[in-house]
């Protein structure tokens, strides 16, 4: 439930239902994997970030105010330049370790935060 443009509270039990049914449809977990493309920085070719091409699950990523064209730069402070540091937040998520996630995205080349509170 969003409670501010950039604010949204979010129950766990809600999230792990919608886990466990994807995880059960490995088309769509495909699907929501590829609708994140690594964002390379020119000098180096390091990944800085995963740009969204909304190509699954569009309706949970609209929910949780994501746009075509955002980068996600960082999730709890932590740089997103591995597919294993979103995997890492995942399992945290699972494990009840988490009670807030904040990403840092860049949507039209502005930088902006969502909040989400884990109830």
């Amino acid at each position: 439930r969003r409670v501010q443009p950039d604010r949204w509270l979010i129950e766990r039990e809600a999230v792990l239902d919608y886990y466990r049914e994807l995880r059960n449809d490995a088309v769509r977990v495909a699907r929501l994997y590829e609708s994140f493309r690594p964002v390379r920085e020119s000098e180096g070719g390091r990944i800085s970030g995963y740009q969204l091409d909304i190509l699954g699950e569009e309706e949970f990523l609209r929910a949780v105010g994501l746009q075509q064209g955002d980068i996600v730069r960082a999730v709890n402070s932590m740089p997103m330049t591995s597919q294993s540091r979103a995997e890492f937040f995942i399992g945290e998520f699972l494990k009840e370790n988490l009670n807030a996630i904040v990403l840092d995205i860049e949507r039209n080349q502005q930088p902006q935060k969502l909040v989400y509170l884990i109830r």
